[in-house]
């Protein structure tokens, strides 16, 4: 089950979870046009968080730190938009770059 949290970025606020049920944890963003989806390759940021996730002991297998950097990058790279006009795939590396699968 995704529980989702709330993130205001420049005044804007998005709605975003992350679930994991498999080697990477998948970040969902909220939007008007559907939903984005991301995998998120673990870096060294969330390595403690995601460990703490898979025994259970936290909600989210990555930071909201981690979500906000991922929002920016959807946002600063137009997949806001371009993510429905196409059948891509999106993965957040451990380098923290935001890549087309």
């Amino acid at each position: 089950m995704m529980n989702y949290q709330s993130l205001v970025l420049e005044g804007k606020s998005y709605k975003w979870g992350a679930s994991q049920d498999s080697e990477h944890p998948d970040f969902v963003l909220i939007c008007t046009a559907g939903e984005i989806w991301v995998q998120v390759e673990i870096n060294k940021h969330d390595r403690v968080q995601n460990e703490m996730y898979i025994k259970d002991k936290v909600d989210c297998p990555i930071t909201e730190s981690t979500a906000q950097k991922v929002i920016k990058e959807i946002i600063k790279q137009g997949y806001i938009k371009k993510y429905f006009e196409s059948d891509i795939g999106l993965i957040y590396t451990n380098e923290q770059v935001l890549i087309e699968n």
